[in-house]
């Protein structure tokens, strides 16, 4: 599912990257005409620098602790808050039975037998305002002070004893149950009319849950949607008192609003002992590559016959390799695979792009990369525009360009496929590439060019 993700985004980058063919067909000029066309590369000078924290928008929580021997640790939680059933009123003479925290995943990542236990703790101290965006250092304490407990739930991410023929079914997702044990909690949901009248009033009286992984390690939940769920009964006719029927209240978490992933802990031991003939790209809140491209060298040789206004950049591409090797150069026996898209945007339009997380972003040049498996590839090849609008800028406007970075992003498309959500990728992923002195996969970009 993840690989055609973003498939209308790459149709579009190939029709891009293809929508200068008709600059090198050459053929059809007279011979006195004849424009030489070139092609040359340029090796590229980077490095791996830890990501800090990044924007916690996205369109799934995750929970769970996992090590990796080189891309290293990381311990994820989220604190969300719920939306309310608008004019939602119970029937008459309904009594509550139970109430949950209830997380639906269909997939999850690391071992599948781990035991593991799950707490929800109350939201006690502040609301999540929807208005801001967190980043996923978001202190917890200032909005939790978990000293209330609301419940815990111990399970296995895979349930064996659920069926095949169960388990393939299109609705189908795993389960983990976390029982509410406060009768308070439920009983004014039943009870508050006023509570389904508003987001405010709701969110005044239950403000949210923070949940965290409490026991156990190795397995990380993709969490796909987080309910609280009031089971609930009532007679449907109050003359027959025998006769119940059972029903269920759902209050879905506001994911698009305010539920936010904070990763507590992240250890990232593979930059103290990167080679420098290699780079690593690792998430969640793990590593991404920084470079600049080398513009001086690129003008003076690309613009050396005239002035860059002469020059037409016919096709400019940067490919990438994932390498399978550890640290030293030997073979990974990790289970991190490589982000499905790696994206490049200049670094300071980083906090521009994820606060919005719309793609295409008037205003900001970004680039996506999807992994090929053929060839465990990533390659950029629609940057002609940026390189010509930069050179034509002359020397003068090289250093406003700055740094860009590359790093793993996952999102959604609409339904008619033209725009996308674009996030942090929070899925365990990792890779190394080579840097731009690496002898076999060295990191470069190749630009094909016409001397006009």
């Amino acid at each position: 599912m993840k690989q055609n993700l973003f498939l209308a985004i790459a149709v579009s980058l190939v029709l891009m990257a293809c929508s200068t063919a008709d600059d090198i067909g050459m053929s059809i000029r007279p011979s006195q005409d004849d424009v030489a066309v070139v092609t040359d590369s340029f090796y590229i000078a980077a490095s791996s620098v830890a990501v800090e924290n990044v924007f916690s928008e996205t369109d799934k929580p995750y929970l769970g602790i996992f090590y990796d021997e080189v891309y290293g640790s990381f311990d994820m939680d989220f604190i969300t808050d719920f939306h309310y059933y608008k004019d939602f009123t119970f029937p008459a003479k309904s009594a509550s039975d139970s109430l949950y925290v209830v997380i639906y995943y269909k997939s999850f990542f690391g071992d599948s037998t781990a035991v593991m236990e799950a707490t929800a703790y109350r939201v006690d101290l502040q609301n999540l305002d929807y208005s801001q965006n967190y980043t996923t250092d978001i202190d917890i304490s200032q909005y939790c002070s978990m000293s209330e407990v609301l419940g815990k739930a111990s399970y296995v991410p895979y349930d064996a004893s659920v069926s095949d023929s169960i388990r393939s079914l299109s609705g189908y997702c795993n389960t983990v149950k976390i029982p509410i044990t406060s009768s308070e909690i439920r009983e004014t949901i039943l009870s508050d009319a006023s509570l389904m009248t508003s987001q405010t009033n709701f969110s005044q009286f239950f403000k949210g849950v923070y949940v965290k992984n409490t026991y156990g390690t190795g397995m990380v939940l993709d969490i796909d949607s987080v309910n609280l769920e009031l089971y609930y009964r009532y007679p449907p006719d109050t003359t027959k008192v025998d006769s119940l029927v059972y029903s269920t209240l759902i209050l879905p978490a506001n994911k698009t609003n305010s539920t936010v992933v904070h990763i507590n802990a992240r250890v990232d031991p593979v930059l103290n002992n990167l080679a420098d003939t290699m780079l690593c790209v690792s998430s969640p809140g793990g590593e991404m590559v920084k470079f600049k491209l080398p513009w001086t060298r690129m003008y003076e040789r690309i613009c050396s016959a005239g002035a860059a206004t002469n020059i037409n950049i016919n096709y400019a591409s940067l490919a990438l390799k994932a390498l399978d090797v550890m640290t030293d150069g030997s073979a990974y026996s990790g289970i991190l695979d490589p982000p499905d898209y790696v994206m490049m945007i200049k670094e300071s339009d980083i906090e521009t792009f994820f606060a919005q997380s719309s793609y295409p972003l008037t205003g900001v040049s970004t680039y996506l990369g999807m992994y090929n498996e053929s060839d465990s590839t990533y390659t950029f090849a629609n940057m002609a525009d940026f390189i010509q609008t930069t050179l034509d800028a002359g020397p003068d406007s090289f250093e406003s360009v700055g740094n860009l970075v590359l790093l793993p992003v996952t999102g959604t498309t609409n339904v008619a496929g033209t725009d996308a959500t674009i996030f942090h990728e929070f899925y365990p992923t990792g890779m190394m590439i080579g840097s731009g002195t690496n002898k076999t996969y060295p990191f470069r970009l190749v630009v094909t060019y016409s001397d006009l």
